[in-house]
């Protein structure tokens, strides 16, 4: 493969416009060093397979495979990919034109996420094709245009399946996402092509459509399952279910649960099953009344989506909510939860006032930490998150028969807020401030019943009190929100039970008995503060546990990983992290800092701010902070694959969960090894387990999604087994390993939040 070579592959029909397309191309800049060349394939019936065979004939790393009445008019443009390319491993195919999302008719255009430009000339008529800017170098999308499209690597071209000269660029940019590889738009001032009267291949566009989501659909677009509990109504329930059916996002299921007392619903349900294959429906048994409880459970459970979204039977989606809100899960792998602004409409309707729990959060959209915007909804006693129709999610992260639980209590009255924020322990929430979906309110809702109202307060003091155990508030902040929770609670009280208002015993006894309890608790001594923060020594309650909490369903548990204490991670007071406090107690027990810090010189990789504060306090004869992105002035430009610094130059380094991050990590210790002085020390925590014996890395694994899958993280590049301390050893380093249970008592590591199976992984040169 020659790594100088730029090949520019055209499928030819009309030669005297390729031949003009070719004058463009002999006129770019050839950046000194490289080459180009063009190959033209003529009595083309497959585009996928003339580009196959072109592939095989050209050994150039860089291909750009192009339509032959594309003229590129950038006259860098062959610098302008290099710098793309060479930046960017990760990167594999780039189009002047993409798009995050196909339409429903799987367009590339339609859709609101088209990204780049191009000037267009028909017939003489110059004109400009415009969409989202790209506000970066680059953006990533899914899908590129195949008028254009350059790749570093070679791909297969997919011919069999695309053997026509349809959908062949589509697939490709799905084979390129499939190898783990970026597909992006590139940032343009102006248009770097012009495309030349405009093309109409084949009659054969629906065959070949067809053929492509049969193959790619499902890994382009998860399945989104829409589900509608009903009961005892049409009037609003067909407007619910067109509101459904007529949503943007291509890769939709919708459920149907009916718990009605009639058969009307099923009357009505009959014509769409006959028209529509992606509609199903199910009729409960009904034993009891819990208020359409089990219906909700059984929807999930007939469910077949990745993600879900509930949409109460009055309620109304606006066309694109399911575009828009799968869009931010396309880019955020943390994400466990999209809401959005909603809109209370009447029966009629008509749009009401937005007050209260309706207003709107946020003029633009918003990532907030799953924690944060718990905190502020049990604080401000309001679920300012939505109801179920507004909220689209995971449902990995609803156990069957669990809607509605929290820190495994069942929280009647609230319980989507309970859902929420049982589903927020794990990841963060997007909100989206344009209006996605309508919530009507009328006078036959549950809401308005006077039980569904106690239960409610009922389910506030029993959510309040499971959020303060789970760590979302402190017991301040507890003893707070029940004081505000009893002035709602004791209006209800005087209303409707000591004035012998009709409600079940039950519900009387249960309402008494937990206003009760929480005055107890508003009553009572403050909280003993049994730990402590060894860097802002401030006494705690507790620390708070890692933002995204472990699942039983994720893939990393297996693996039993010794590193962060994910329970007692944060410290509320100063925010320092687990794996901060620990080192300093080592540093502290070992007496490090005077030993091998002080009038020494110093690597410290990726920098702990309060770890930093501490060394540059103390009389050092150098002290370097280091980091691939530095985002502090004190901090250099470090590869620690190419540390700048000469052989034997340091006395001391400190690498603290940094090499999990490091594609070639062998590289990395070979080079900590070089900068290290003999008889030097380094500190190199890793997160690992002892449970496999070789370190679990794959290449294919190159996407965020699929890292946070298997690896725990997005930006972690590997499970290190037993074998990680042979490649320190073959790097060099021998071993001395502190074990923490040498200097710590199991009473000290709870004290000062740490995890009391890592062991201080300290090497010597």
């Amino acid at each position: 493969m020659n790594e100088k070579k730029i090949c520019f592959i055209t499928c030819v029909r009309n030669l005297e416009i390729y031949n003009e397309s070719l004058v463009y191309i002999n006129n770019l800049i050839v950046p000194q060093g490289y080459e180009i060349e063009s190959i033209n394939i003529t009595e083309v019936d497959s585009v996928a397979k003339a580009y196959n065979e072109a592939m095989r004939l050209s050994d150039a790393k860089y291909k750009v495979y192009l339509h032959e009445n594309i003229f590129i008019i950038n006259n860098t443009f062959i610098e302008d990919i290099l710098n793309i390319f060479l930046n960017n491993d990760k990167i594999g195919l780039i189009g002047m034109l993409g798009t995050k999302m196909l339409t429903n008719n799987y367009s590339i255009y339609g859709s609101n996420s088209v990204y780049g430009k191009l000037y267009t000339n028909n017939i003489g008529i110059m004109g400009l094709d415009e969409f989202h800017e790209v506000n970066n170098n680059y953006e990533e999308v899914k899908l590129v245009d195949g008028l254009l499209m350059a790749t570093q690597y070679d791909v297969t071209w997919r011919d069999d399946i695309f053997d026509g000269w349809e959908y062949y660029d589509l697939s490709q940019s799905v084979e390129f996402l499939k190898k783990g590889y970026k597909v992006i738009v590139p940032k343009q001032l102006d248009p770097w092509c012009i495309q030349d009267s405009l093309e109409n291949f084949s009659d054969a566009k629906e065959i070949y459509k067809e053929k492509f989501i049969e193959e790619y659909l499902e890994f382009l677009y998860p399945l989104v399952s829409i589900l509608i509990p009903a009961y005892n109504q049409t009037k609003y329930l067909k407007e619910a279910l067109e509101s459904a059916i007529n949503q943007t996002y291509p890769n939709i299921e919708i459920v149907i649960g009916d718990d009605s007392t009639t058969d009307e619903v099923k009357r009505f349900i009959k014509p769409y099953l006959k028209s529509y294959s992606n509609i199903s429906y199910f009729k409960n048994k009904r034993d009891l009344m819990d208020y359409g409880y089990k219906n909700v459970n059984e929807l999930l459970i007939k469910s077949n989506g990745e993600y879900i979204n509930y949409l109460n039977h009055d309620d109304v989606f606006h066309p694109q909510k399911i575009e828009k809100m799968m869009k931010y899960f396309f880019e955020n792998p943390n994400l466990t939860l999209v809401t959005s602004a909603r809109q209370p409409i009447d029966e009629k309707g008509n749009e009401l006032s937005l007050n209260g729990a309706f207003s709107r959060l946020f003029k633009n959209d918003r990532l907030i930490s799953g924690r944060e915007i718990s905190r502020y909804a049990i604080i401000n006693t309001i679920n300012c998150i939505g109801e179920p129709t507004t909220v689209l999610l995971k449902k990995k992260y609803i156990s069957k028969n669990r809607y509605g639980y929290l820190n495994n209590e069942r929280i009647k009255g609230v319980s989507d807020l309970a859902n929420w924020i049982n589903i927020l322990q794990y990841g963060d929430l997007v909100y989206i401030s344009d209006t996605l979906s309508y919530f009507r309110i009328h006078s036959n809702q549950n809401s308005n019943n006077v039980s569904i109202m106690m239960m409610s307060i009922i389910g506030w003091f029993k959510l309040i009190k499971n959020s303060y155990e789970i760590g979302v508030i402190n017991f301040k902040e507890y003893k707070l929100t029940l004081n505000k929770c009893c002035s709602l609670a004791i209006e209800l009280i005087n209303k409707y039970i000591f004035n012998d208002y009709k409600v079940d015993n039950d519900i009387k006894e249960e309402i008494m008995a937990v206003y009760k309890n929480a005055i107890n608790i508003m009553l009572s001594d403050p909280i003993s503060k049994e730990c402590e923060c060894p860097i802002c020594n401030h006494k705690i309650e507790r620390f708070l546990p890692y933002q995204y909490k472990k699942h039983e369903l994720d893939e990393i548990n297996k693996y039993n990983i010794i590193g962060s204490d994910v329970e007692n991670f944060l410290c509320p007071q100063c925010h320092c992290h687990d794996r901060e406090r620990h080192l300093i107690k080592y540093f502290d027990k070992m007496k490090i800092w005077d030993k091998y810090i002080k009038d020494r010189r110093v690597l410290h990789i990726a920098p702990e701010h309060n770890i930093q504060k501490i060394i540059h306090d103390l009389n050092t004869k150098e002290y370097v902070c280091g980091d691939l992105y530095p985002t502090k002035n004190y901090i250099i430009d470090l590869d620690i694959t190419n540390i700048q610094f000469d052989n034997n130059y340091f006395d001391f380094i400190i690498c603290n969960h940094v090499l999990e991050h490091i594609p070639d990590d062998l590289k990395a210790m070979s080079e900590l090894y070089r900068v290290l002085k003999n008889g030097g020390y380094a500190v190199l925590q890793t997160p690992y387990s002892n449970e496999i014996n070789n370190s679990f890395e794959d290449e294919k694994i190159m996407s965020d999604e699929e890292r946070k899958k298997y690896y725990g993280q997005c930006d972690h590049v590997r499970i290190y087994g037993i074998d990680f301390f042979d490649r320190l050893k073959k790097s060099g380093f021998s071993l001395n390993i502190i074990k923490n249970e040498e200097l710590f008592t199991l009473e000290e590591c709870k004290k000062y939040g740490f995890n009391y199976r890592e062991d201080l992984i300290l090497v010597k040169k």
